[in-house]
Protein backbone atom coordinates (compact mmCIF):
# COMPACT_ATOMS: atom_id res chain seq x y z
CA UNK A 1 0.00 0.00 0.00
CA UNK A 2 2.79 2.45 0.80
CA UNK A 3 4.59 1.49 -2.56
CA UNK A 4 1.12 2.27 -4.24
CA UNK A 5 0.40 5.88 -2.82
CA UNK A 6 4.75 6.73 -3.68
CA UNK A 7 3.86 5.61 -7.26
CA UNK A 8 0.31 7.84 -6.60
CA UNK A 9 2.50 10.51 -5.62
CA UNK A 10 5.21 10.20 -8.23
CA UNK A 11 2.62 9.86 -11.28
CA UNK A 12 0.81 13.53 -9.49
CA UNK A 13 3.88 15.75 -10.46
CA UNK A 14 5.77 13.74 -12.91
CA UNK A 15 5.37 14.42 -16.73
CA UNK A 16 4.62 10.51 -17.69
CA UNK A 17 6.52 11.02 -21.26
CA UNK A 18 9.97 12.37 -20.13
CA UNK A 19 10.30 11.26 -16.39
CA UNK A 20 10.65 15.07 -15.53
CA UNK A 21 8.57 16.99 -13.07
CA UNK A 22 5.52 18.19 -14.15
CA UNK A 23 4.14 21.99 -13.14
CA UNK A 24 3.09 20.76 -9.62
CA UNK A 25 5.95 18.63 -9.31
CA UNK A 26 7.94 22.54 -9.01
CA UNK A 27 6.33 23.34 -6.13
CA UNK A 28 6.41 19.81 -4.32
CA UNK A 29 10.42 19.70 -5.35
CA UNK A 30 11.38 22.86 -4.32
CA UNK A 31 9.24 22.85 -0.96
CA UNK A 32 10.85 19.22 -0.07
CA UNK A 33 14.76 19.88 -1.18
CA UNK A 34 15.43 23.69 -1.32
CA UNK A 35 12.94 25.61 1.47
CA UNK A 36 14.29 28.71 2.30
CA UNK A 37 17.59 28.58 0.21
CA UNK A 38 15.96 29.19 -3.08
CA UNK A 39 18.24 32.19 -3.30
CA UNK A 40 20.78 30.57 -3.93
CA UNK A 41 19.41 29.13 -7.25
CA UNK A 42 18.77 30.33 -10.72
CA UNK A 43 15.76 29.43 -12.56
CA UNK A 44 16.00 28.48 -16.49
CA UNK A 45 12.79 28.92 -18.85
CA UNK A 46 14.19 26.81 -22.00
CA UNK A 47 12.01 26.47 -25.20
CA UNK A 48 13.17 24.47 -27.70
CA UNK A 49 13.65 26.53 -31.05
CA UNK A 50 11.21 25.31 -34.41
CA UNK A 51 10.99 22.14 -32.65
CA UNK A 52 7.76 21.16 -34.99
CA UNK A 53 10.00 21.07 -37.78
CA UNK A 54 11.65 18.01 -35.83
CA UNK A 55 8.46 16.10 -35.34
CA UNK A 56 7.36 17.47 -39.14
CA UNK A 57 10.48 16.18 -40.60
CA UNK A 58 11.28 12.42 -38.45
CA UNK A 59 7.51 12.44 -36.95
CA UNK A 60 6.09 12.54 -33.51
CA UNK A 61 7.82 9.39 -31.86
CA UNK A 62 11.10 10.73 -33.25
CA UNK A 63 10.11 13.87 -31.73
CA UNK A 64 9.29 12.58 -28.33
CA UNK A 65 12.30 10.47 -28.83
CA UNK A 66 14.37 13.67 -28.37
CA UNK A 67 12.56 14.72 -25.79
CA UNK A 68 13.36 11.82 -23.82
CA UNK A 69 16.68 12.06 -24.44
CA UNK A 70 17.33 15.61 -23.95
CA UNK A 71 15.50 15.18 -20.82
CA UNK A 72 17.79 12.16 -19.69
CA UNK A 73 20.76 14.05 -20.33
CA UNK A 74 19.99 17.07 -18.46
CA UNK A 75 19.08 15.01 -15.38
CA UNK A 76 22.49 13.26 -15.81
CA UNK A 77 24.35 17.09 -15.53
CA UNK A 78 22.48 17.64 -12.27
CA UNK A 79 22.57 17.09 -8.92
CA UNK A 80 19.92 15.66 -6.52
CA UNK A 81 19.31 19.03 -5.66
CA UNK A 82 18.66 20.59 -8.71
CA UNK A 83 15.71 19.89 -11.15
CA UNK A 84 14.32 20.11 -14.40
CA UNK A 85 10.56 20.32 -15.27
CA UNK A 86 8.05 19.81 -18.44
CA UNK A 87 5.65 22.67 -18.71
CA UNK A 88 4.43 21.51 -21.46
CA UNK A 89 4.56 20.77 -25.58
CA UNK A 90 8.90 22.36 -25.84
CA UNK A 91 8.82 24.12 -22.84
CA UNK A 92 10.93 23.18 -19.97
CA UNK A 93 12.14 24.44 -16.58
CA UNK A 94 15.45 23.99 -14.79
CA UNK A 95 16.76 24.84 -11.23
CA UNK A 96 20.20 25.04 -10.85
CA UNK A 97 22.28 26.77 -8.13
CA UNK A 98 23.58 29.48 -8.82
CA UNK A 99 27.98 28.53 -9.18
CA UNK A 100 26.03 25.56 -11.66
CA UNK A 101 24.51 27.83 -14.28
CA UNK A 102 26.90 29.04 -16.74
CA UNK A 103 27.87 24.94 -16.99
CA UNK A 104 24.24 24.41 -17.86
CA UNK A 105 24.20 27.37 -20.21
CA UNK A 106 27.54 26.57 -22.15
CA UNK A 107 26.48 22.67 -22.62
CA UNK A 108 22.42 22.84 -23.20
CA UNK A 109 21.94 26.39 -24.88
CA UNK A 110 22.76 23.83 -28.29
CA UNK A 111 22.19 20.15 -27.44
CA UNK A 112 23.15 17.24 -30.10
CA UNK A 113 21.81 14.31 -29.25
CA UNK A 114 21.99 10.31 -31.45
CA UNK A 115 19.04 8.58 -31.76
CA UNK A 116 19.95 4.90 -32.53
CA UNK A 117 16.12 3.95 -33.79
CA UNK A 118 16.20 2.67 -37.36
CA UNK A 119 19.28 1.16 -39.33
CA UNK A 120 21.77 3.99 -38.85
CA UNK A 121 22.10 6.32 -36.28
CA UNK A 122 20.27 9.89 -36.13
CA UNK A 123 21.72 13.06 -35.40
CA UNK A 124 19.73 15.77 -34.21
CA UNK A 125 20.53 19.18 -33.05
CA UNK A 126 18.32 20.96 -30.48
CA UNK A 127 18.92 24.75 -30.15
CA UNK A 128 17.12 27.15 -27.39
CA UNK A 129 15.61 29.93 -26.33
CA UNK A 130 16.38 30.37 -22.38
CA UNK A 131 14.64 32.80 -20.04
CA UNK A 132 17.11 33.14 -16.83
CA UNK A 133 16.80 34.37 -13.38
CA UNK A 134 19.24 34.44 -10.70
CA UNK A 135 16.22 34.26 -7.79
CA UNK A 136 16.95 36.90 -5.40
CA UNK A 137 15.77 36.86 -1.61
CA UNK A 138 12.71 36.57 -0.60
CA UNK A 139 11.24 35.47 -4.20
CA UNK A 140 8.98 33.15 -4.30
CA UNK A 141 8.99 30.02 -7.20
CA UNK A 142 5.79 30.91 -8.66
CA UNK A 143 6.87 34.36 -9.31
CA UNK A 144 10.80 32.58 -10.19
CA UNK A 145 9.46 31.21 -12.85
CA UNK A 146 7.24 34.21 -14.19
CA UNK A 147 10.53 36.19 -14.04
CA UNK A 148 12.16 33.25 -16.32
CA UNK A 149 9.49 33.24 -18.33
CA UNK A 150 8.75 36.70 -18.82
CA UNK A 151 12.99 36.94 -19.82
CA UNK A 152 12.29 34.43 -22.86
CA UNK A 153 9.47 36.39 -23.66
CA UNK A 154 12.04 38.41 -24.42
CA UNK A 155 14.55 36.51 -26.16
CA UNK A 156 11.25 35.78 -28.98
CA UNK A 157 11.28 39.02 -29.83
CA UNK A 158 15.36 40.09 -29.54
CA UNK A 159 15.63 37.29 -31.76
CA UNK A 160 20.15 38.11 -31.83
CA UNK A 161 20.36 36.29 -28.60
CA UNK A 162 19.28 32.86 -27.60
CA UNK A 163 20.04 33.32 -23.79
CA UNK A 164 18.17 36.48 -22.06
CA UNK A 165 18.47 37.35 -18.66
CA UNK A 166 15.62 38.91 -16.65
CA UNK A 167 15.72 42.67 -15.65
CA UNK A 168 12.42 44.66 -13.47
CA UNK A 169 11.98 46.70 -17.33
CA UNK A 170 11.23 43.67 -18.57
CA UNK A 171 8.59 43.15 -15.92
CA UNK A 172 7.55 46.73 -16.30
CA UNK A 173 6.99 46.07 -19.85
CA UNK A 174 4.86 42.97 -19.06
CA UNK A 175 2.80 44.54 -16.69
CA UNK A 176 1.89 47.36 -19.24
CA UNK A 177 1.51 45.03 -21.80
CA UNK A 178 -1.16 42.96 -19.24
CA UNK A 179 -2.98 45.93 -19.10
CA UNK A 180 -3.54 46.76 -22.68
CA UNK A 181 -4.66 43.20 -22.94
CA UNK A 182 -7.04 43.55 -20.19
CA UNK A 183 -8.62 46.83 -21.20
CA UNK A 184 -8.83 45.92 -24.79
CA UNK A 185 -12.06 44.53 -24.64
CA UNK A 186 -13.53 47.09 -22.33
CA UNK A 187 -12.00 49.34 -25.90
CA UNK A 188 -13.90 47.62 -28.17
CA UNK A 189 -17.64 47.54 -26.43
CA UNK A 190 -17.18 51.53 -26.17
CA UNK A 191 -15.94 51.91 -29.75
CA UNK A 192 -13.07 53.04 -28.71
CA UNK A 193 -10.99 51.75 -31.54
CA UNK A 194 -12.00 52.57 -34.92
CA UNK A 195 -10.97 49.40 -37.99
CA UNK A 196 -9.42 50.79 -41.05
CA UNK A 197 -9.36 48.33 -43.80
CA UNK A 198 -6.85 47.86 -46.72
CA UNK A 199 -8.89 47.85 -50.18
CA UNK A 200 -8.16 45.47 -52.86
CA UNK A 201 -6.81 47.05 -56.07
CA UNK A 202 -7.03 44.18 -59.08
CA UNK A 203 -3.63 45.55 -61.28
CA UNK A 204 -5.51 44.75 -64.77
CA UNK A 205 -8.41 47.27 -64.42
CA UNK A 206 -7.44 49.20 -61.26
CA UNK A 207 -10.64 48.53 -59.95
Amino acid sequence: RARLMGNTRKAAISDPMTGAYNQAGIFAFTQQFIGDNLKDYTGHFINLKNFRYINKALGNNMGDLALKMYVKQILLFLDNAEMIARLGGDNFFVLTKKSHHQEFIDKFTVCELTASQGPKPLNIRLQTRIGVYHIEDNVIVGDALNNCAIAMQAARIIKTRDVVYFTKEMQIQSIHQREISSEFHNAMRNRELVVFYQPKVSLDNKQ
